[in-house]
Parts: C-alpha cells; sequence; structure tokens
C-alpha cells in the first residue's frame, strides 16, 4: 500500500506529466516516420562490423561468439590498443593497477 495519501491534485499532475511524455513519444516518432527517417547516418559514425550485423538476423545465435572473435582477430593490434588507449589512458599504468587489484584481492581470499 502507499504509504502517503496521494490528492486529486498530485493525481492530476503525474497523469499530465504522463500524457506530455507519451505524447511528445508519438510526436518524434511521427515525425521520423513521416521524413522517411535512416539510421544509416549513426551506423556509419558507429562504424559497426558488418558480420556481427548480419548475424543478428540470423537464426542461429549460437555462431555469434565465433563471429566476435573473427572480428577481434581480423582487428589490427595498433587499432586495439589506440582504443584502449582513448577509453583508459595509459597500458602500463592500467595493467599496474589491475595487477595491484588481483594481488589485493588474492590477498583477502587466502
Amino acid at each position: 500500500m502507499n504509504a502517503v495519501p496521494e490528492s486529486t491534485f498530485e493525481k492530476s499532475l503525474i497523469l499530465y506529466f504522463r500524457l506530455a511524455i507519451g505524447w511528445t513519444f508519438l510526436y518524434v516518432g511521427g515525425s521520423q516516420l513521416l521524413e522517411h527517417f535512416s539510421a544509416a547516418g549513426f551506423l556509419n559514425a558507429t562504424r559497426p562490423r558488418p558480420s556481427i550485423l548480419f548475424s543478428l538476423g540470423s537464426p542461429r545465435p549460437e555462431r555469434l561468439d565465433h563471429l566476435f572473435v573473427e572480428d577481434i582477430l581480423a582487428t589490427p593490434d595498433e587499432e586495439i590498443l589506440a582504443g584502449f588507449k582513448e577509453h583508459h589512458g595509459d597500458l602500463t599504468q592500467y595493467a599496474a593497477a589491475m595487477r595491484a587489484r588481483f594481488e589485493k584481492g588474492g590477498r583477502l581470499c587466502g
């Protein structure tokens, strides 16, 4: 049960905001359909892996893990290291911090 009784004003306010949010989504969705919306710009900007996108429509998702491995193996090491550096910074500092965490966890467990 609700601990705080809701007044008619509070119920009306909740209804108003729900309708406003619903109308917003309806308006935006309808405008995208009328303007022949395409996700091509988003997909081009995110550089998706074609083999992964192709497999998502396939009826056999158990083969998806092989595609991830193939994509990782086909990606040059420089690209992987550049992506890591962009997200996490210096590789040697990150490795040292992770090693310290593992050692601390080992001492706590053992």
